[in-house]
């Protein structure tokens, strides 16, 4: 029993409280994480359908007061551009109308409301063969817990 308590030197009542505290602020920091995460995650989802031509698995993702101009406008994209590659080039975070910028660790603010990503498209458009290098502004809102976009399509064919 001495040995044990040598190689022991917490009590098991610390030993628990520790853990617990570990657990919680892991679990803190986290919820953070999660909401940019679910952001992130709509925005990979909804481009790589997009760009796959999949405007139907897409569209779940647009801001419900535009998904039938969305639908209707995606037959004249699917059928005159073709998607080499695309990345965020940047993202812009906002709470209430006023910027945001995620924290040292690069947690965003559980509040922020509305997000404008930069993405670089190279692309070409038919009947044209050159490819072409563009970035497009998307903005992206969340209602309740989660994120809608609102596309101009239009800004693909300026």
């Amino acid at each position: 029993m001495k040995l044990l308590k040598q190689l022991m030197p917490f009590h098991s009542g610390e030993i628990y409280i520790f853990i617990l505290c570990l657990i919680v602020t892991n679990c803190a920091g986290n919820s953070f994480q999660k909401k940019g995460e679910k952001l992130h995650k709509s925005i990979r989802v909804f481009n790589s359908d997009f760009e796959r031509k999949h405007g139907e698995n897409s569209a779940f993702l647009v801001h419900p007061d535009q998904q039938q101009e969305f639908l209707s406008t995606i037959i004249d994209v699917n059928d005159k551009i073709i998607f080499y590659e695309s990345s965020v080039f940047k993202t812009e975070f906002y709470k209430d109308g006023q910027p945001m910028k995620p924290n040292r660790s690069g947690e965003i603010d559980a509040g922020i409301n509305k997000a404008i990503v930069t993405m670089h498209y190279q692309m070409v458009i038919s009947p044209s063969t050159k490819l072409k290098s563009v970035k497009i502004e998307q903005e992206w809102v969340r209602v309740g817990k989660n994120w809608f976009v609102k596309p101009n399509l239009n800004d693909f064919f300026k």
